[in-house]
């Protein structure tokens, strides 16, 4: 109990408690002030208005207490329930967060196993093919392209195919197989430069390096291909 629920609870009816109990007590104690105190004694009338009061203003005190207490345990539960709710929200606001930035796709493999690994692109193409290794427990959610005057940003990220979002994917034996993700740009890709949203550093085009060699070579016959009939659409 609180500090001022215990002087109204316990202090105040403490000291009203002796004029309750004995009515005459104040005129005891102020008798000595009057030159003939047997004239001045109040009436009987006048002492039980005192005894009166005092029970009321006992009951009043302890009631106003009570109240205080109470309201005050409420309002502490109802911050302690906020505060356990917000550390909630909050534990799972950094839970999401974390998560989505796992599923992220860059550079370096994320946490569960995904990485870009290069792209393919002819400088004059407005559309590029980005291999990446998908994670054993996602699959692509969504691969996009922020553009400006230098360089291409890809931002590319995965979803999981598992029923709860916490639980550990597990590693595969034989590693996932490389996968192309087509995407299109809103100017010709010319001399810019390619990062992705998790690094600093530019992804390599896939002839460039040897083991994407044979992919890169399946998108460039892919591109040709396709070329023919987008002149034919035009």
């Amino acid at each position: 109990m609180s500090g001022y629920a215990l002087v109204f609870v316990v202090l105040f009816p403490l000291i009203l408690l002796p004029f309750a109990i004995n009515p005459r007590l104040g005129w005891t104690l102020s008798r000595w002030q009057y030159a003939n105190p047997d004239a001045n004694e109040p009436s009987e009338a006048a002492f039980a208005f005192t005894r009166f009061m005092a029970i009321l203003a006992m009951i009043i005190c302890v009631a106003v207490g009570l109240w205080m207490y109470f309201s005050t345990r409420n309002l502490e539960e109802k911050f302690a329930q906020d505060k356990a709710e917000w550390a909630a929200m909050d534990k799972e606001s950094r839970r999401e967060t974390e998560f989505h930035a796992s599923h992220a796709l860059g550079l370096v493999r994320n946490a569960d196993g995904g990485q870009i690994l290069g792209y393919w692109a002819l400088p004059k193409a407005k559309k590029l093919t980005v291999f990446y290794r998908p994670s054993p427990c996602n699959h692509l959610l969504y691969g996009a392209a922020e553009e400006d005057k230098l360089s291409v940003t890809i931002e590319m990220s995965e979803e999981t195919t598992l029923e709860h979002h916490g639980d550990p994917c597990p590693e595969s034996s034989s590693g996932e197989k490389v996968k192309t993700k087509a995407i299109d740009l809103r100017e010709r890709l010319g001399t810019r430069v390619l990062y992705t949203t998790e690094s600093s550093q530019p992804i390599e085009r896939c002839d460039d390096w040897k083991p994407l060699s044979e992919l890169c070579e399946k998108a460039s016959k892919q591109y040709v291909r396709e070329r023919p009939r987008a002149h034919a659409g035009t």
